[in-house]
């Protein structure tokens, strides 16, 4: 039976408050820089690769590969190459948040009706007008979509590399099942729950912004 009482569970964030801030920064810092890293290379990318179905195959099949690999063994891999901290962090939840982006730029793009692009070529735009006027708008909410899952994926990536010494919030939940003091491990995983809920609905209302 535990120990602790339900005022254990309130009275730790007081007691932690200044620490959790902190690490909750950290944690944001880090997933935000991630996802906006892979935003920059998966959406020109995942435009690029419309253009060839060869080339898109291969790129997709690369990422869908380093998505399947557990992320206990990408930390493992990691290390010899990047050592420990939060630039192995960094580049973990890169991976895991790239795929998503990708592919649903891949998707958003691929959809766009022949006859839209057609009307497009017949009223003069040139190709990259096309791209800023007629695919990237049609395209958005997938984008957005893949945007999204790569945000509140990447929260919870996240967590599991302070296994990998990148402190966020994950550190007191690895410290709390360390130390067997539940109240630091719930606070962690509240604290993740609640930064990954928000990003979802801030990023929904950007979506819908956008795509009104």
């Amino acid at each position: 039976m535990s120990r602790y009482t339900l005022m254990d569970y309130f009275s730790i964030y007081v007691e932690e408050w200044d620490s959790l801030l902190e690490e909750f920064l950290r944690h944001l810092a880090m997933t935000s820089f991630s996802v906006v890293l892979a935003l920059i290379i998966a959406v020109p990318l995942g435009i690029f690769i419309t253009r060839n179905k060869a080339v898109s195959n291969v790129v997709i099949g690369i990422a869908n590969v380093m998505q399947s690999i557990p992320c206990m063994a990408l930390l493992a891999m990691g290390i010899p190459f990047l050592g420990v901290g939060e630039t192995l962090a960094i580049f973990m939840v890169f991976v895991y948040a790239f795929l998503p982006i990708l592919k649903n730029t891949y998707t958003g793009i691929s959809r766009i009706s022949p006859v839209s692009l057609e009307v497009a070529r017949g009223i003069g735009l040139t190709r990259m007008q096309q791209l800023g006027r007629v695919e990237l708008p049609m395209a958005t909410p997938y984008i957005m979509s893949g945007i999204r899952i790569a945000a509140v994926g990447a929260v919870g990536t996240m967590t599991i590399a302070a296994f990998a010494g990148a402190n966020g919030l994950g550190w007191f939940i690895m410290l709390g099942m360390n130390s067997l003091n539940y109240p630091m491990t719930v606070m962690g995983a509240v604290a993740s729950a609640v930064m990954a809920l928000t990003l979802d609905y801030l990023l929904g209302r950007v979506e819908r912004a956008l795509t009104s």
